[in-house]
């Protein structure tokens, strides 16, 4: 059975629960779930996949943004089931955000790198492995679709739209601002913008580049979630990124010193 925990490490209203500890991984995925009872335990499967085709030290950390629907049970089964697998489940009493709930999460994570996988089970067990392979080959590790990119129409319109405003607002050239990026560990916990909505990473990327971090990218294939909604497009996620977007422009201009800070 899974151990709930309470600890002074934890903020108010959130809950650790854990079978089994990583006692030193080098990496750790960050998979937030929002009602994702029917995806989740893919997802799991996936990371457990690319782990075995592209051996490292590891452990997941799964972040319950306060579920209506039955995935925090998925999760604790999915523990049961795969009693050796380094999961640990974290539960919010109420919602808080995804880019709050991905620097949480890289605060009590272990990993010298840091990458979300997303609950809803998009991400392939190819694309996990390809990010894998690159590790320390740059400071930053990002996916992109282009050819490989199977999404309806639409949201390969936004997404695309998205990442054309970022790189003129930043001047930067990156193919892809959000999905799986792993980061040195160490450049989320002392950079993330601290942002709740899904802007963070398009944030995060462009404030690390402007520092010199080095990046690398990969094209990997992308499906579309086999279940339920995506909630990137609620209208208070869209207020969150215009925000973003005014920050990334702001920082692009900061004094120098400001940006080495």
């Amino acid at each position: 059975m899974t151990e709930s925990l309470r600890d002074a490490s934890l903020p108010p209203g959130v809950t650790r629960h854990c079978r089994v500890e990583a006692a030193d991984p080098e990496i750790s995925f960050f998979v937030p779930c929002l009602n994702e009872e029917p995806n989740v335990a893919g997802a799991l499967d996936a990371i457990l996949a690319a782990t075995r085709a592209v051996p490292v030290p590891f452990e997941i950390l799964v972040v319950d943004d306060h579920s209506a629907d039955d995935t925090v049970a998925v999760v604790r089964a999915c523990m049961d089931q795969r009693e050796t697998a380094p999961i640990v489940l974290v539960t919010n009493d109420t919602h808080r955000g995804l880019g709050h709930n991905y620097a949480m999460a890289a605060r009590l994570a272990k990993g010298r790198y840091y990458m979300l996988v997303n609950g809803d089970n998009v991400e392939r067990t190819e694309l996990i492995a390809e990010i894998l392979a690159r590790l320390g080959k740059a400071d930053i590790v990002i996916p992109y679709f282009g050819r490989l990119d199977q999404r309806p129409w639409k949201r390969r319109v936004v997404s695309r739209t998205f990442t054309i405003i970022v790189n003129l607002l930043s001047g930067q050239r990156i193919h892809y601002y959000n999905g799986a990026v792993a980061h040195l560990r160490e450049n989320v916990l002392a950079h993330h913008p601290g942002t709740r909505g899904f802007g963070h990473q398009a944030e995060l990327i462009t404030k690390l580049l402007y520092r010199g971090a080095t990046y690398t990218e990969v094209e990997v294939p992308m499906q579309e979630r086999q279940h339920g909604h995506s909630s990137a497009f609620r209208w208070q996620n869209f207020v969150s990124v215009c925000g973003s977007l005014w920050r990334i422009l702001r920082n692009r201009f900061l004094p120098r010193q400001d940006k080495q800070a």
